[in-house]
C-alpha cells in the first residue's frame, strides 16, 4: 500500500471518529514545504490567553505529506473532537521563502433528536514568509455560521450569518527530522480592539 493510500484511509477514520469540528487557532508548521513523498507526523498543544489568564488548552495531531515540488497537504485533529485540513505552496523560494497556504474546518453541533442545531464553516487563508528557522504569517479567519454563535463576548443568533477574525503568527523552528516550533498567533477582532493571545508548542517527526 503506498503512502497516500495509507493517509486517505488515515484522514477517513479521523473524520468517521471525530464528528464534530471547529476553529484552528494554531499554525504549527514552517514556511518550507515537505520534499516530494515526504511525511510527518506532529503533535502540538495552544493555550488561549485572555485578560493575561489561561482561558483553555487545545491539544492537537497532526500529519503532512510532500505531494509535489513546492506543495504539501495536511491534517489536524484536535482532541477530543476536531478536525482541520489544509494545502500549503511555495510561491518563492529566494531570498527568503514566501507560502500561500488555505485551510478549512466544519463544525456541526446537533440536536438530542438528531437535528442539526448549529453549523460552521471556517476558511483560513495564509500568507507565511521565512525561513528553515522561523516564520511569520497572517491570516484571515472567515466564518460562516447557522445558529447561535459567541466570539470576542459578541453572541449571534442570526441564520446563514458571516464572521471574521484576524490572525498574526510568529514561531521558529528548532532541529531538522525532530522539530520543535514554539510559536505565538495574536487573533485579533474585525474592529482590531479586542485579541486574544495563543502561545503554542508542537513537535513534529519527518520520514
Amino acid at each position: 500500500m503506498s503512502t497516500i493510500s495509507r493517509m486517505v484511509i488515515l484522514l477517513s477514520a479521523m473524520s468517521l471518529l471525530f464528528l464534530t469540528n471547529c476553529i484552528s487557532f494554531s499554525t504549527l508548521q514552517s514556511v518550507e514545504t515537505l520534499e516530494p513523498g515526504t511525511v510527518s507526523i506532529s503533535a502540538g498543544m495552544a493555550t488561549l490567553v485572555e485578560d493575561g489568564e489561561p482561558a483553555g488548552i487545545l491539544p492537537e495531531l497532526g500529519m503532512r505529506y510532500g505531494l509535489t515540488d513546492r506543495i504539501d497537504v495536511g491534517a489536524k485533529i484536535f482532541l477530543p473532537a476536531a478536525l482541520f485540513i489544509d494545502t500549503k505552496v511555495e510561491l518563492i523560494q529566494k531570498p527568503v521563502t514566501v507560502s500561500f497556504d488555505l485551510g478549512y474546518s466544519m463544525l456541526q453541533i446537533n440536536s438530542g433528536s438528531g437535528e442539526s442545531k448549529y453549523q460552521m464553516n471556517a476558511l483560513y487563508p495564509m500568507l507565511m514568509v521565512g525561513q528553515k528557522h522561523w516564520y511569520v504569517g497572517y491570516k484571515t479567519i472567515f466564518v460562516a455560521t447557522d445558529g447561535d454563535f459567541n466570539v470576542f463576548g459578541t453572541s449571534s443568533d442570526a441564520t446563514e450569518s458571516l464572521h471574521f477574525a484576524n490572525d498574526f503568527v510568529m514561531g521558529v523552528v528548532v532541529g531538522k527530522r525532530l522539530r520543535l516550533l514554539p510559536e505565538v498567533n495574536i487573533l485579533f477582532s474585525p474592529d482590531w480592539e479586542t485579541s486574544i493571545v495563543i502561545p503554542a508548542m508542537g513537535v513534529e517527526l519527518k520520514f
